[in-house]
């Protein structure tokens, strides 16, 4: 890295005050440009905010490096301007010039609420990195620290009796409930089950989310949206007409609510928008005035904070249900699910562009997030 013609981007102190007493000088770490390929970021250190402030007569590149080892831009530093960023210790920032040029790469060695970290050209070596106590750093979300009691809900329906059976939601949800053991998760499970062991199954996970700090749904099989509600229909139900719906079919919503009901994360994953004839008896047996109350494939779910929901595909569309032992979503969910340290939003990404490659982009797996923080479903221990 050229030191004295780029900006000369260097950390000299760290210094930190509590409580009346003055705490030993701490530093950050700047690491050469020439180690950026080995380089990756860490879960479930403790937070730190940085503050960037560019006095070089030049826009510098703000890039994060994420747990793949590559990078993330999250925005330009503009002359004279300041940029303050959210991080945790050990992660590294890398600053570039306009060309993307790496010009130096930076990450708190130790535990700090705030970095001023200045980008000066004019004078190399008298940039300073301090500690501000007046800026507390936000509080880290219960999820992306190493994991507490997480709980999950798996529910495949394969074996309808009144309706032509499907060949992969029991396996789905099987090989699905394995992977979520695997990484210390504890499974509620249920295969091909009626409405009172649907009932009884999410009666169940309801007890088990006292204490927990993320709690997981998947359900593979078949579902109907009505009037803009979703229902997760079990193996017996008939759905021959409109009355049918609370007696035969579960409102997601009933799942849904004891997850809501306190703060915590919550992931929701539907492999349920298949075709299915549910959705035409129903809609015959609304009538024309009302059958486009029924609409294929399921609708959109309006989430609490600290939610997220993810469909096998787009809203109102059908997914399919595979030619292998899983469907194209469940598929693409168990190849990325065991990641160590991949954020589950950026899982959603690879897990979207697998199913779109498997389907010629048929399908586009669908989703709402209200996560607040990153969530990781399996962080590597420290």
């Amino acid at each position: 890295m050229r030191r004295r013609e780029s900006i000369g981007l260097a950390i000299a102190l760290l210094f930190a005050m509590a409580v009346g007493m003055r705490a030993a000088p701490v530093s950050a770490q700047q690491v050469d440009c020439g180690v950026e390929r080995g380089l990756t970021a860490i879960a479930g250190n403790p937070p730190v905010k940085l503050l960037f402030h560019n006095r070089s007569t030049e826009p510098r590149r703000l890039y994060w490096i994420d747990y793949q080892g590559q990078r993330k831009f999250y925005g330009i530093v503009a002359p004279g301007k300041d940029r303050e960023q959210q991080s945790s210790v050990g992660n590294h920032w890398v600053v570039t010039d306009a060309s993307d040029k790496c010009l130096a790469i930076f990450a708190a060695s130790q535990t700090a609420n705030t970095f001023d970290i200045a980008l000066s050209a004019a004078n190399p070596g008298a940039s300073v990195a301090r500690i501000d106590d007046s800026k507390p750093a936000a509080p880290t979300p219960a999820a992306i620290r190493p994991p507490g009691h997480r709980v999950a809900l798996v529910i495949g329906d394969s074996a309808y009796r009144f309706a032509n059976p499907l060949p992969n939601p029991a396996n789905d949800s099987a090989d699905f409930a394995q992977a979520l053991r695997d990484i210390g998760f504890t499974v509620i499970e249920g295969h091909d089950l009626d409405w009172r062991g649907m009932v009884a199954k999410t009666r169940e996970f309801s007890a088990q989310l006292d204490k927990a700090e993320l709690a997981l749904v998947f359900y593979a099989g078949h579902g109907v949206q009505v009037d803009g509600r979703n229902y997760l229909i079990p193996v017996d139900a008939r759905l021959e007409r409109a009355g049918d719906l609370d007696l035969d079919a579960v409102d997601l919503q009933t799942v849904m609510r004891p997850m809501e009901a306190e703060r915590r994360v919550n992931l929701v994953f539907l492999d349920a928008c298949r075709d299915n004839p549910f959705t035409r008896s129903l809609a015959r047996s609304l009538g024309s005035t009302r059958s486009a109350a029924v609409a294929k494939g399921l609708a959109e779910v309006s989430s609490a904070a600290g939610t997220m929901i993810s469909f096998s595909t787009q809203p109102d569309n059908v997914a399919q249900d595979g030619q292998g032992r899983n469907s194209p979503f469940t598929a693409a969910l168990l190849k990325y699910v065991k990641t160590p340290n991949l954020e589950v939003e950026q899982m959603m990404k690879q897990v979207r562009v697998e199913v779109m490659a498997a389907t010629q982009e048929k399908q586009v797996p669908w989703g709402h997030s209200s996560l607040i923080g990153d969530v990781y479903l399996n962080p590597r221990a420290n």
